[in-house]
Order: structure tokens, then sequence, then C-alpha cells
């Protein structure tokens, strides 16, 4: 999974979730954030060079807010030829700005 886990609060953070030398075709991607099922704004890409190999390529952005900070986001791939998905995950480490202001004694 390709994802910059360190973002800004109001910012988007957009994550790849990537899986390369498969078949047949059929491959199923799911996102989970905080454990709760999302559902990505794109369906995934599949392609295969004119081969019978194929890759895929999913994204999930969403607008991260302070709430998400050290949340795991995941992507699980399901495919016939594994007995279990395989995982990608990263945590988020939302950044905030600090409100820095001086004080005088007048």
């Amino acid at each position: 999974m390709i994802v910059d886990t360190a973002v800004h609060d109001g910012s988007d953070l957009n994550a790849i979730c990537e899986s390369h030398g498969f078949r047949p075709r059929n491959i199923t991607v799911q996102w989970t954030l905080r454990g709760s099922i999302q559902v990505p704004a794109l369906v995934p890409t599949i392609s295969n060079n004119g081969t019978e190999i194929y890759s895929m390529s999913a994204s999930y952005s969403f607008t991260v807010s302070k709430q998400d900070n050290k949340a795991n986001l995941t992507c699980s791939v399901s495919h016939k030829t594994l007995s279990t998905p395989v995982h990608g995950s990263a945590t988020i480490n939302v950044l905030c700005g600090l409100l820095v202001t001086d004080i005088y004694n007048l």
C-alpha cells in the first residue's frame, strides 16, 4: 500500500493499493478505516498488457480530521488463488498546526 501517513488536519489523504502477477482476472479489494468498511469513489483499475497475467491498482481518498490520528487504514485483497486475503495497513498521523500568541506586558 502506498500512502503518505503524515497529513495535516483538513487535507486529503490518498492511498493506493496494488497487486501484480495474478490470474484469473477477478480480484476483490476492500478498504477499512478504524475497522469500518469504506466505499471508495473509484473502482479498481485492472490491466493485463496483452497477457493473461493481471495487475490491479485501487485508490481511496478522504479528508482527514483530528479524530483520524492514530487510525489504521487497511487495504485487503482477495483472490481465488489466496487461502486468506492479503492485507496492507498504515497508521495515520494527523499533523495539527499550533497557534502561537505573543503576550506583552504594557
